[in-house]
This record gives C-alpha cells, structure tokens and sequence, in this order.
C-alpha cells in the first residue's frame, strides 16, 4: 500500500479525483469473485460496504468496477451488485465508475454488459478502447497478426465503430476513453510474411507476456532494423523486424485517439497505464512521459517539461509484480475479509477529463470475499 499512500500524498497538488479500481483486465480470480457476489444480494451488500469503507479509510473519490466481461447469465447480477454500490456511494459524495467493452462482441446485447442502464447507475463508463485482437492459441493454420486498437477497421471492431455505438445509446458526456500505452507483439511463422493477418507462432514471452509496454518498444522507433508500418484506415501502427510483429502506439497515434474525444465530445481519456509509459526518459523524447504529455496537451492541459509526479515508478518482474495481502474491515461490529492482489509496482491510471479533472485510480485485483 506504500505505492497508494505516496499517490494520495499528490492530491494537494493537483486537481484531482482518486478512485480504486476493483477487478482486473482478463483476470480469473477477478471474475470468479464477481461470480459469486453479484448473485447473491447478501454478499452484494457487504461488497458494497466495503467500497464506502475503502473510501472513507483513504479518503478516496470513488470506485471503479472492472469485470471483463460478464455474460448474458450474469447480466442481471451486475446490473445488481453496482446499484448496490452507488446505493452507498452516492449519498456520500463518492463517484462510482466502470469499465466497458468495446468489441462488437461483448458489448451486444446478447452479452453481460447492459450499456443504457449501467451509465444511469454509474457517474462515468470507462470504454476501454484496445485489445480488440487478442488471440494468443493459434490454430494449425497459425493465427493473423492483427492491430491491438484499430481507430478504423473494415469490421466493426475499431474503436470509432466503438464510440459511435456507445453514443447512439448514452450520452457522450459519459464516456471516457481508455487510451492503451502497450502493444501486442507476436513471432511470425514466416518472416518473409509480414502484412496484417500474417500467420504467427505465438505471442512473444517475455516480460510483457506478448505486451510490450511503451517504454520496452519506444527504444525500437529510433532503430533502422525495424520496419514501421502505419496503415491508413487502421492507422495505429506496427512494425517488424526478421521474425517479430509489434502492433503499438506512439505519440501520433495517441494524439489521433484523443481527436476521437474531441470530435464525439466525450467525457475524456483514460492511460493504461501510467507505468508504462517513457517514464525515466529513456528513449531521449522531448521529454519523460511523452504518452501521458501528449493527451494531456491534447486536451488543452498544457503540461510542460519541468512538471511530474514526485514519486519513482518501478515495474517490477512477474515473480515480485504481485504480492498477496489480506484486508480486513470491521464494518458495523463485523469483520469482511477482503483478498487483495496488489501490486508491490505503481500502478497508476491517469484518466484526464475535458474539464481538467484529473482521475487518479489505482488498480487492484479483487479474488476472494467473505
């Protein structure tokens, strides 16, 4: 929690609104837990208790729910389980926000997430704008290479395609839209063969697991060997260099995410995530956090090269990334345990509003309640 302490330290010097994130992208645990709490109102409610309880412990804004993604069994319970929470968190003063898929897929009708009644229960839908394309089981045919955060595509998984369906059911105003900071990076089958859909072996293992952070990639920008690609209706970027396929984004094509913003008139950005972006100015940009700058300049928060944030960001290895810890909460004379798998590295979001709210939410992975 030392990580989350030194951030709440910031709040007088910035304007900004500081959420907790419960949940997980693609995480087991996480949706196993929402599993089995949102059924049950029981559960539901000392879920709900905790969250106000988390907010008043560390003086926080508000929560942030993300459950990727339930299905249509499911569908009900969270609508339940986050009326629940704004039923505690409202009154108090608190925001409650969540995060929303944008593949044509899991934000169908036919899916788990109920678009028009969760921005009535929610103050702001974070649409998560990326991993449109995430196979990593290629078939004996051998996978397609394929853009992680298409703004256009010829189908409907892009993340404009994303933001006008959105739009054609709840208000611009109540959407945010996440902004990755990492790629997609594959081994090909062929190096000779290197268009978008080109068979690969499989994701690259490395630190990233086949998710190259900006600040692993940027190094790459500057190096002849690699071969940059930006295709024109896709227009997020790839490159490949002999058997190595990176689908990612840079300053440009960050800068194009937030023109979306600004045409549709949303709510504002959100960075996934902090951490990964050129931090400790490695890559010799103008100068340190060139990703972050970049929305934030966008949108008219201007933000020169001598401001940051005063605290060291440090990714950490798989093996000491997470670190298990037990939470309880005495809550009305009864204790609620509440398994936390926190991250011993900052892991910070910075959503950045047209307002110039700055949101500030950490993420946590929630597996097991009570």
């Amino acid at each position: 929690m030392q990580d989350f302490e030194k951030l709440l330290m910031t709040r007088p010097k910035f304007t900004s609104k500081i959420l907790l994130s419960l949940g997980a992208s693609g995480d087991g645990a996480t949706k196993s837990s929402f599993q089995l709490i949102s059924p049950h109102s029981a559960k539901r409610k000392a879920f709900s208790e905790i969250c106000l309880a988390i907010c008043k412990k560390y003086d926080l804004d508000g929560i942030d729910i993300h459950w990727e993604f339930p299905d249509q069994r499911f569908k009900e319970n969270f609508i339940s389980m986050m009326r629940d929470i704004q039923k505690l968190l409202t009154p108090a003063g608190y925001l409650l926000t969540v995060a929303a898929p944008a593949s044509s897929y899991w934000s169908s009708p036919t899916n788990g997430f109920d678009i028009k009644r969760m921005s009535l229960i929610t103050n702001y839908i974070h649409l998560l704008g990326h991993d449109f394309h995430i196979d990593d089981s290629p078939d004996s045919n051998g996978g397609g290479t394929d853009i992680n955060a298409p703004i256009n595509a010829d189908d409907e998984d892009a993340v404009e395609d994303a933001i006008q369906r959105y739009i054609e059911i709840i208000p611009a105003n109540k959407i945010i839209l996440s902004i990755p900071f990492y790629g997609r990076w594959w081994k090909l089958q062929d190096k000779n063969k290197t268009d978008i859909g080109s068979p690969y072996k499989f994701n690259y293992q490395g630190t990233s697991d086949g998710l190259p952070a900006y600040n692993e990639y940027c190094s790459f920008l500057n190096n002849s060997v690699w071969k940059i690609v930006r295709p024109e209706l896709e227009v997020a970027p790839y490159m490949y260099f002999e058997d190595n396929w990176i689908s990612f984004d840079d300053v440009e094509s960050t800068k194009a995410r937030v023109k979306l913003i600004e045409k549709y008139k949303l709510a504002g950005a959100r960075l996934y995530r902090l951490d990964q972006d050129d931090f400790s100015n490695k890559c010799k940009s103008d100068c340190a956090f060139p990703l972050t700058r970049a929305i934030n300049n966008a949108l008219g928060n201007r933000v020169d090269c001598n401001f940051g944030l005063n605290m060291k960001i440090e990714p950490k290895s798989d093996e000491k990334d997470q670190e298990i810890s037990n939470v309880q909460l005495n809550i009305e004379d009864k204790t609620i345990n509440l398994g936390l798998l926190v991250s011993s590295g900052t892991r910070a979001l910075m959503s950045i509003s047209v307002a110039k709210i700055v949101f500030i939410t950490f993420f946590f992975i929630l597996f097991n309640i009570n």
